[in-house]
């Protein structure tokens, strides 16, 4: 099955931050930035009128599966699995590859979910471009959806308001 959900950063009343065990079960976090002038004027345009689209269905659920085989058979070299198992190595803290900042700033790093979500995510854009390989490049765009919330940071990262982006394209800048 496949969720999707969203994270408001307010009105957090009356909820609970998921634990890490929980928010590891999430393939990837993508963010999402404030909708530009000309977007919102869009949205305006498609919700305040009187009328209301119908929605119509583009896949069948068994197209769904077809496509998620169709990108698990997308090939990535060694080289690749190596750079994605050394990348979420470098994240944790007792790692002799961690950098100064994951060791100072990172409680606990992520799990091979992470490396699974990275992996996944590359061959999801290797097949969007049509070719039959996972690039380096796919491995680069693919790790921080896959990993800002697996990074479980330590209170004076929080306090300091360090982004796990910047730990993950520092470790990513390290593996070249």
């Amino acid at each position: 099955f496949c969720v999707f959900a969203t994270q408001n950063p307010i009105e957090l009343e009356g909820t609970y931050p998921l634990p890490e065990a929980q928010l590891d079960r999430f393939g990837l976090k993508i963010l999402v930035p404030s909708p530009t002038p000309d977007a919102i004027a869009e949205i305006l345009r498609r919700t305040t009128s009187s009328e209301t689209p119908t929605p119509q269905a583009i896949l069948t659920p068994q197209r769904i599966l077809e496509l998620q085989q169709f990108v698990r058979e997308i090939q990535a070299a060694s080289n690749i699995l190596d750079t994605v198992a050394q990348l979420v190595d470098s994240l944790h803290p007792a790692s002799a590859n961690a950098s100064d900042n994951t060791k100072r700033f990172v409680r606990f790093g992520p799990s091979p979910r992470g490396a699974q979500a990275i992996l996944l995510a590359a061959k999801y854009r290797a097949a969007c471009d049509a070719r039959p390989c996972v690039a380096m490049r796919d491995v680069h765009a693919a790790a921080p959806a896959a990993l800002r919330h697996r990074l479980v940071l330590n209170f004076e990262a929080h306090a300091k308001r360090f982004a796990p982006d910047a730990l993950i394209t520092e470790a990513l800048a390290a593996l070249g």
